[in-house]
């Protein structure tokens, strides 16, 4: 709101309609009368001036883009952009490119906080992972060759199988997995079961074939006892399975081994819920 005299000279500026009324002692209707038809009270004129747009056009200072933007940005901002996509893609070209990233070779900014703290540096994740397999290969890692409780990845020489069988870390046997470790049952079977027939050896020391599996007569596969134990055939043991499907047919099979035919029946019925009945 402004207030001029007779020549239109401007005598005093107010921040709002509100401020002017208070001051001048007029009425806000009045007001708007003689500003929208220039008439005079009290020998002055009173103009409200119009309030700028809230958003003005204008263009992205990044890709020259035309946009709408709200007033007070442009107002308080020295560049204005129409995404922060072109912001960062600004500003990256404002910052000088102070080292290499040690991977790919790529011109990049760091801080120099950074710099100084790492020994090397890279442009992306991608290429510290990439770098970090090159570098962590074989004798490049530092637990390259470390095994069991020697390394510090180690949690425990003892694992339960996805099938629910008990698995002992033994390095130096010569059927042990990916990570080392061997089925329980078959370690107590080589230790107190071996024959001539079922036994190979290696290295001066005798093996279960692998030809033969071992069975738990009681189907609880983490009772490796050497009682709950038998060495079988593979094709035996399936043919075995494949004959037990009712708790009838378990009777017979209970007494010629001394074993109760509720419990053994209730494990048979537990290894097909949870295992889909394969056996190891």
């Amino acid at each position: 709101m402004i207030k001029y005299d007779k020549d239109w000279k401007q005598i005093e500026k107010f921040a709002s309609v509100k401020e002017c009324i208070n001051k001048c002692n007029l009425s806000e209707r009045k007001l708007k009368k003689a500003s929208d038809n220039k008439i005079e009270i009290d020998g002055f004129y009173y103009i409200i001036q119009p309030l700028k747009p809230r958003y003005i056009g204008t263009e992205c200072e990044n890709c020259g883009k035309a946009f709408l933007c709200q007033r007070f940005r442009i107002e308080q901002h020295d560049h204005i952009f129409c995404s922060k996509k072109c912001e960062g893609e600004w500003r990256k070209s404002q910052t000088p490119l102070n080292t290499t990233c040690a991977f790919c070779g790529k011109q990049i900014h760091i801080k120099a906080s950074q710099i100084a703290k790492c020994k090397k540096n890279y442009c992306s994740v991608e290429c510290l992972n990439k770098d970090k397999k090159i570098r962590y290969l074989g004798s490049g890692n530092h637990q390259y060759g470390l095994k069991g409780n020697k390394n510090d990845s180690w949690k425990s020489d003892i694992r339960i199988s996805f099938y629910g069988y008990k698995l002992i870390r033994c390095l130096g046997h010569p059927f042990r997995n990916s990570d080392d470790f061997v089925f329980e049952h078959r370690l107590i079977a080589e230790k107190y079961l071996l024959t001539e027939e079922n036994s190979m050896e290696i290295n001066g020391k005798k093996y279960l074939k692998k030809e033969y599996v071992v069975h738990h007569l009681d189907f609880n596969r983490q009772n490796n006892k050497k009682e709950n134990l038998k060495i079988m055939l593979r094709n035996e043991h399936t043919s075995l399975h494949s004959k037990l499907n009712k708790k009838e047919d378990f009777e017979e099979y209970c007494k010629q081994y001394h074993l109760n035919v509720d419990e053994v029946y209730s494990n048979h019925l537990y290894n097909i819920e949870h295992y889909k009945y394969i056996s190891a």
